[in-house]
């Protein structure tokens, strides 16, 4: 059977949105409390992923630290997979903290794709990659180590060298992979929220 948990990834600046991304609140609650709120429905093992100790607080978390000497999520990626590998899980779900309407069905659907295909499995919605939200087989972890050591650092193509399928969900009323970077996209996700309720 295979054992996989969740990595949520929160060690980005947030530059765009004034900083501390993570703790950026989305109507009274914390933007990677959203995100774990989320992540608690698939009932696998959460940790949350951090560029430095401290960076945010997440009380009964463990924080796994990006990989020092690489740049980007793809320092994450790794850093998870190879926790990930020392502790025996065999696939590991990465989600970013900027992300609140994540689908209660992904690791439904992620996980059966990855363990048939053997290769990341990556969200698609509206026509667009979400490579922050996949499934990656630890045994991915030797190849994004080469990308990075050869300054491949988008996930984009990082995770196509490996091999990487997608699945896509639909986008209305709203897109559930929505990412909140800057003020404006920080008042659109609180129209979803007032959407969501009135549902």
């Amino acid at each position: 059977m295979s054992k996989i948990c969740t990595l949520i990834v929160a060690g980005g600046q947030g530059r765009r949105i004034g900083g501390h991304k993570a703790d950026t609140e989305l109507c009274g609650k914390r933007l990677i409390d959203h995100t774990i709120q989320r992540a608690e429905n698939w009932d696998l093992p959460i940790y949350i992923g951090l560029r430095r100790h401290g960076q945010v607080l997440t009380p009964g978390y463990f924080q796994i630290l990006d990989k020092a000497d690489i740049e980007g999520p793809l320092s994450g990626i790794i850093a998870g997979l190879a926790f990930a590998k020392k502790e025996g899980f065999s696939y590991v779900l990465t989600v970013a903290c900027d992300m609140p309407f994540l689908p209660s069905d992904l690791v439904d659907w992620l996980l059966p794709a990855a363990q048939k295909s053997h290769k990341i499995v990556a969200a698609n919605s509206g026509g667009r990659l979400h490579p922050i939200c996949a499934i990656w087989p630890v045994e991915a972890l030797e190849t994004l180590e080469h990308c990075a050591m050869a300054g491949e650092l988008s996930l984009n193509r990082s995770s196509k060298t490996y091999g990487r399928e997608e699945l896509e969900w639909p986008d209305a009323p709203y897109d559930p992979f929505f990412n909140i970077n800057t003020a404006r996209e920080l008042e659109r996700a609180n129209a979803i929220v007032v959407l969501r309720q009135s549902v």
